[in-house]
């Protein structure tokens, strides 16, 4: 699963969406409340923090 999140420059995620999936409904929520929840170092230019763009491929799988 492919999602493009949008970074704050605290770092923190304002946005998630799913570019590519194959996944269904649940395992798709799962990604997005995943990648809301993490925190990124986000992206400088002269020293300022600035807002920024990012792509995350979530790969989930059943536990054995």
């Amino acid at each position: 699963m492919l999602l493009l999140l949008d970074i704050a420059p605290d770092g923190s995620v304002t946005s998630a969406q799913v570019v590519r999936s194959d996944a269904g409904d649940a395992a798709t929520l799962a990604a997005l409340e995943y990648a809301r929840a993490t925190r990124w170092t986000p992206g400088m230019i002269n020293g300022e923090r600035l807002a920024m763009q990012a792509s995350l491929t979530v790969i989930l799988g059943e536990r054995s």
